[in-house]
């Protein structure tokens, strides 16, 4: 019974932390999309989409980088939501680097959540906001 409880207690974490990333989309039935800038050090940063929808999050990045990347939910916890990376939609050398792997989300208030995942050796990380529908 207490794994049960336990169980059921993960679970219920994992749905309330999932919420903020996908509540937009049942309700308005269009992905919820957050935007804003990853860096890492002594390298450009680079602007990127992340449009949850769903348990996957699309992932574009912008110049320099130039490419997409899908992630499928891993799992969510206390700590945040982790997606692992499936192969890039159309290439790009920046996105080929992190496949495989997994990027984390880690919400921070309702108007922002931080970015991280490894790319090669390098750690990339940002604050994304969520974009207004228009």
């Amino acid at each position: 019974m207490h794994n049960l409880r336990k169980h059921s207690r993960h679970m219920t974490m994992a749905l309330l932390l999932s919420i903020p990333f996908t509540a937009g989309a049942a309700q308005s039935s269009a992905p919820d999309t957050w935007a804003g800038f990853v860096a890492s050090p002594a390298l450009p940063s680079t602007h990127v989409d992340a449009t949850f929808d769903g348990r996957q999050v699309s992932l574009h990045f912008d110049e320099p980088a130039n490419c997409r990347i899908v992630a499928a939910l891993l799992h969510a916890d206390e700590d945040g939501s982790y997606y692992r990376l499936r192969p890039s939609q159309n290439g790009g050398a920046f996105c080929a680097r992190m496949y495989p792997g997994e990027v984390a989300f880690t919400r921070s208030d309702a108007d922002r959540t931080t970015m991280t995942f490894h790319r090669g050796e390098a750690v990339w990380s940002g604050t994304l906001q969520p974009v207004e529908s228009p």
